[in-house]
């Protein structure tokens, strides 16, 4: 399944339990359910504007055309954040470029620093894609 119908489910399941909630706090005489209500609407709304921003970051790079290069992994960063982690690749490509891509943590553990292969992206201004890294055979 893509990434872009990926987002819009996201999108459309967190648009449904935000009405679903909303109903129940228009509805409601009490004040726990109503407080209850509230919260989880707002907390829906903030996964559904994360989602539609996916969505909207999937539109524009679906169409482009997939890039490829000979690179060089030369950097692997791990930001650690509260209770969560952030993980990027640095790979210089062969025309001495430099590419800075954020993955999901079973791609940055695939990958050693220093190995040389094929990668490939989609790239549009300041929106930047991994999609795969092919490793020589001799690394």
């Amino acid at each position: 399944m893509s990434k872009k119908r990926n987002a819009l489910y996201g999108l459309l399941g967190f648009l449904t339990i935000f009405t679903f909630f909303l109903f129940i706090c228009l509805l409601s005489s009490s004040e726990l359910i109503y407080s209850i209500s509230v919260v989880t609407c707002f907390f829906m709304g903030l996964g559904s504007l994360f989602a539609l921003s996916q969505f909207i970051r999937e539109t524009k790079l679906e169409p482009l055309p997939v890039l490829s290069s000979s690179a060089v992994l030369i950097e692997k960063i791990k930001e650690d954040h509260r209770g969560s982690s952030s993980y990027f690749l640095n790979f210089e490509l062969d025309n001495d470029e430099r590419k800075l891509f954020k993955v999901n943590r079973e791609t940055y553990a695939k990958y050693l620093q220093n190995e040389k292969g094929i990668i490939s992206y989609k790239e549009k201004d300041n929106l930047i894609e991994f999609l795969s890294f092919e490793k020589e055979p001799n690394n």
